[in-house]
C-alpha cells in the first residue's frame, strides 16, 4: 500500500512540476530519477525527454580532413557540455575504435602524449593504443584518447570547443567505417557531470573509407562489413553458401546481386572414413542447376526436392501409390516387406549415428508404396500382395474372386490384369488381327 501511495505522490509531483524542471542533482535510475537528498524515499518517473536532459554533452562531433584508410589524417573534435564546468585535472575520454598510431600494417603503435594540437594551453591529450589481434572482428576496438584540463584552467558550459589534432601525429584509420558509427563514444569524469564516467555514442562522426561502395552496397540484399569491405549476404543471395564453409560457384557474385539455391549432400562424394561419407554439401546437391533469377533448383531427371537431394520415385508411382523415404518405408505398415503392426518396436532404418555412413540414404532414396483396393498386411482378412505393384506401381493384379473381376480394357491372364494394348503386338505376330 505504501508503494502505491508513493507512486501516486510521485506522479502528482511530476504533473505539477514536470520532468524538464527536475533538480540538476537528480540521479538517473532505471527510468526514474531520485532526488539527491539521501533521505528521499520515493522515485519520480520521467519520460524519454529526460534522457536528453541528462546527456553530458549538448554537442559532440568527430570529423576528419579526408576519408582515406591507413593514411595519417587530421582529427577535429568538437564538444559543448550540458550546463556544467569541467575543472582542472578532470578528463574527457573518447573511444576511437579502428584507429591506430601504427604504420597501418595491423601492428599496434605506441601510446604517447599528443603535442601537435590546438588549445594546447587548455588541454593535454594522451593517445592510448589498444592491442590488435587477428581474432578481433574490429581492429583496435578499445583505442581511446584522454583530454585532460590543465591546472588552473576550466571548460566553460556555455562555450563550444573545437580541438584539431594534426596529421603529423601519425594517427590513422586502420579500415573503413560508416558515418555515425555508435562505437565512437565520449564521456567525462567531471564532478558536476550529469552522467559521471559513462560513455555515450558521439552525436556525429564522419565516415572513413570506401566500405562496400565497389560492391554496390550489397544491392540491398546483404549487410556490409565496412572494415573488411565485404558483404554478408542475406540468405538466398550471393556468397558464401550454407554456413560459410561451402565454396560458392563461379557464377555467384560477392555483391549479393544474384540468387543462390539450397544446398544438400552430394551422394557421389568420396567417403571421408570407414564411418563417415557423403559429408560434402553443394548447391542443388550437384543434381541440378540453380536458377540465379529465382533461387530455385532445376533438378536433373530423376531427382527432386528443394535441393535436388531426393531420388524421385519412378514415374511418380504412376498415380497409384505414395512416394515415401527409406526412413518412412521401414515404418509403413503396408509397405513391402510387411511389418507386424503390433510389434513392440517398429523397425528403424539405421540409428542416428549410422546415418552418417551405413544408412546415409535414409532421407535421400525414395520408393513407392502402391495402392490397393483391398487391405494389405499380416492381419486376418488382409492379403500380402497389393493391387498395384512393381517399382513404379505400373502393374496391377486382378481381384482373385472372378465374380468381382473387372478387366475393362484389361485382359485377365493367370490372375493378373494386363493392358490389351501391351499384348496387341504379340497377337499380330501370332496372326491375329
Amino acid at each position: 500500500m505504501n508503494a502505491v501511495l508513493e507512486f501516486a505522490l510521485a506522479a502528482l509531483l511530476v504533473s505539477m512540476v514536470g520532468a524538464d524542471q527536475a533538480d540538476p542533482d537528480l540521479v538517473l535510475s532505471q527510468g526514474f530519477v531520485r532526488n539527491g537528498d539521501p533521505n528521499a524515499d520515493f522515485l519520480i518517473p520521467v519520460d524519454d525527454d529526460y534522457y536528453d536532459y541528462q546527456r553530458n554533452f549538448k554537442v559532440s562531433r568527430i570529423s576528419f580532413d579526408h576519408d582515406k584508410v591507413r593514411v595519417p589524417l587530421e582529427i577535429t573534435i568538437q564538444f559543448q557540455t550540458n550546463g556544467f564546468h569541467i575543472n582542472a585535472t578532470d578528463t574527457i575520454d573518447i573511444r576511437m575504435p579502428r584507429f591506430t598510431s601504427g604504420d597501418g600494417s595491423g601492428a599496434s603503435g605506441p601510446t604517447f602524449e599528443i603535442h601537435q594540437h590546438s588549445w594546447a594551453t587548455l588541454f593535454t591529450i594522451t593517445w592510448h593504443e589498444h592491442e590488435h589481434t587477428s581474432s578481433q572482428s574490429t581492429p583496435f576496438p578499445l583505442t581511446n584518447m584522454t583530454i585532460r584540463v590543465r591546472e588552473g584552467r576550466q571548460v566553460e558550459p556555455a562555450r563550444s570547443y573545437e580541438i584539431i589534432i594534426s596529421r603529423e601525429n601519425g594517427i590513422r584509420a586502420q579500415c573503413s567505417f560508416f558515418e555515425n558509427d555508435e562505437a565512437f563514444m565520449m564521456g567525462t569524469n567531471a564532478s558536476k557531470a550529469l552522467e559521471r564516467q559513462l560513455l555515450r555514442p558521439v552525436d556525429q562522426v564522419f565516415g572513413i573509407g570506401p566500405a562496400c561502395r565497389s560492391l554496390l552496397d550489397c544491392n540491398g540484399h546483404g549487410t556490409c562489413d565496412p572494415c573488411r569491405q565485404r558483404c554478408i549476404c542475406d540468405e538466398g543471395w550471393g556468397a558464401p553458401l550454407g554456413d560459410g564453409s561451402i565454396k560458392p560457384p563461379r557464377d555467384v557474385s560477392i555483391d549479393c546481386s544474384r540468387r543462390t539455391c539450397q544446398v544438400g549432400p552430394v551422394i557421389r562424394s568420396k567417403p571421408v572414413s570407414d564411418k563417415e561419407a557423403h559429408t560434402k554439401l553443394a548447391e542443388c546437391s550437384e543434381n541440378g542447376i540453380c536458377d540465379r533469377g529465382t533461387g530455385i533448383c532445376r533438378c536433373s531427371v530423376g531427382w527432386g526436392g528443394t535441393a535436388c537431394d531426393r531420388l524421385a520415385c519412378p514415374q511418380n508411382c504412376n498415380g497409384h501409390g505414395r512416394c515415401v523415404s527409406m526412413q518412412d518405408l521401414a515404418r509403413t505398415y503396408d509397405a513391402l516387406p510387411l511389418n507386424q503392426p503390433d510389434a513392440v518396436l517398429w523397425p528403424q532404418y539405421g540409428t542416428a549415428e549410422q546415418r552418417s555412413y551405413g544408412s546415409w540414404d535414409y532421407m535421400t532414396m525414395y520408393g513407392c508404396v502402391c495402392d490397393s483396393s483391398w487391405p494389405v498386411g499380416l492381419k486376418r482378412g488382409e492379403t500380402q500382395e497389393p493391387e498395384f505393384f512393381g517399382g513404379s506401381c505400373s502393374l496391377r493384379r486382378c481381384n482373385r474372386r472372378p465374380t468381382e473381376a473387372v478387366c475393362l480394357l484389361l485382359l485377365c491372364v493367370c490372375g493378373y490384369c494386363i493392358r490389351v494394348r501391351h499384348i496387341l503386338p504379340f497377337l499380330k505376330i501370332l496372326g491375329f488381327s
